[in-house]
């Protein structure tokens, strides 16, 4: 192919080539992608004026022969009138329906005789001097919001401040108030102290009121008391005593079933003992002392007549029995057997916290043939409950007769009556079943084996 068939695309490419450039690096250089490269070299679109001018700098040739209006030679700098020769020529690459574009003599001298009023230059000094005033105002708006803000934060500031100081000033009128009453339980309890501190010289001088408790010669008074938690699964012991001769220490001790449970070293004070064990709710416990006397011997005593060997009975609500009829057991016709009842006296347990709130829930009768539940009766379908404040302590209701089929009865079968409920303790819920009665099938007759 001739240089004079030569495109524009193809020299930019050819040069391009020649110099060892990249399509990406020959638009870096220029300010342009690659693609506008592409299509430079392609055709599809014409380098701007500027950069033709910079390219044929790098080049090392003339635009004109870029263009292909002249020979290969060294480029030399364009004068003015080239410069918009040049320029024309390009105008007239892009607009190729223009055939015969006017020379741009003529267009000047066309100008002069008939000017077109073209668009104004604006000074860039305006152009600089309008950003800056816009750049001015958007900081003093700036500046202007966070004032605001500022100023919104601190107003938010004092009115927590003065919130809490009013908070501090109602704290402190209550705590006036609080104080007061301290003063008052104060006083209570140094009269209380007194009174027990008489109690105590009563106790040592051997004067005071007797108890059923067992008596040992070297405890003159000594008392057990237990209290049951809200749950009815712990039991908290207090023991006091008064020996009866200065001793070194005191410790008071716990078994359950022969093995040693927990114990603890009493406070003495004087002759006088005290000491504290929790235990979990169990039967055959056993409680001793052991009395380290100050010439160096131990004395082991059993307490007895406390009543508390049997704390899982201690922390069960109490039930007494009245019974109107007896029960009759029919072996012969139907397997039937009932009983009828005048009432029942249902209590909270000896043990539970005596401040407590009480709620008793779900109340039935159920019945049970060798140990397994065979039919249960709730008490409020029955209506027996009508009427009764279930949150009393004890309550009283009767219990109406009742007639239970068995399929067939054998001689040593068990037959157990028990009421099942669930009592609340301060709102904690604690299923309990205590037996009623208990009758053992004997030939044709029932007999009473276990009342509870």
């Amino acid at each position: 192919m001739s240089m004079d068939d030569m495109t524009l695309g193809r020299r930019i490419a050819q040069r391009r080539r020649m110099l060892g450039l990249s399509q990406e690096t020959l638009g870096e250089k220029m300010g342009v992608s690659r693609q506008a490269i592409s299509k430079w070299e392609s055709g599809a679109a014409n380098p701007e004026m500027e950069k033709l001018v910079a390219m044929s700098k790098l080049f090392d040739v003339s635009v004109g022969w870029m263009l292909g209006v002249e020979d290969e030679q060294k480029k030399e700098i364009a004068t003015e009138e080239e410069a918009e020769l040049i320029g024309q020529l390009l105008r007239t690459i892009r607009t190729p329906e223009v055939a015969d574009p006017v020379p741009i003599a003529e267009q000047e001298r066309d100008m002069e005789a008939d000017p077109v009023p073209g668009p104004k230059r604006i000074d860039r000094r305006w152009v600089l001097g309008a950003g800056v005033a816009v750049v001015c105002l958007v900081l003093c708006c700036v500046c202007l919001y966070a004032l605001w803000a500022s100023h919104r934060s601190l107003a938010r500031g004092v009115e927590d401040l003065e919130r809490r100081l009013a908070a501090a000033e109602g704290s402190l009128d209550d705590m006036d108030g609080q104080n007061t009453a301290l003063l008052g339980q104060v006083r209570e309890l140094s009269v209380g102290m007194a009174q027990l501190l008489e109690e105590m010289a009563q106790l040592d001088e051997g004067v005071g009121q007797e108890n059923d408790y067992a008596v040992y010669e070297s405890l003159t008074k000594w008392s057990l008391i237990g209290e049951a938690s809200e749950d009815l699964t712990k039991v908290t012991l207090r023991f006091s005593g008064v020996t009866a001769v200065e001793v070194s220490g005191v410790r008071f001790i716990a078994q359950h079933g022969g093995a040693l449970r927990d114990y603890v070293t009493c406070t003495m004070d004087g002759r006088s003992c005290y000491g504290q064990l929790e235990l979990p709710v169990a039967d055959d416990h056993q409680y001793l002392l052991m009395i380290d006397h100050t010439d160096g011997t131990t004395e082991r005593i059993v307490l007895e007549g406390h009543g508390l060997s049997d704390l899982r009975a201690a922390a069960s609500p109490q039930v007494r029995t009245v019974r109107s009829q007896d029960s009759i057991f029919d072996n012969h016709s139907d397997q039937r057997f009932w009983m009828g009842w005048e009432g029942v006296f249902l209590s909270i347990p000896e043990l539970a916290p005596k401040d407590a709130e009480y709620l008793w829930e779900d109340l039935m009768v159920s019945y049970h043939h060798n140990g397994k539940c065979i039919q249960s009766v709730p008490l409020e379908d029955q209506q027996a409950l009508e009427g009764i404040d279930l949150t009393q302590t004890s309550l009283f209701f009767q219990i109406p007769t009742s007639t239970y089929v068995m399929e067939s009865f054998e001689e040593g079968d068990l037959l157990e009556l028990r009421l099942e409920g669930v009592l609340r303790v301060n709102g904690q819920p604690v299923g309990f079943s205590v037996g009623l009665i208990c009758w053992e099938v004997d030939d044709e007759d029932l007999v009473e084996v276990m009342e509870e």
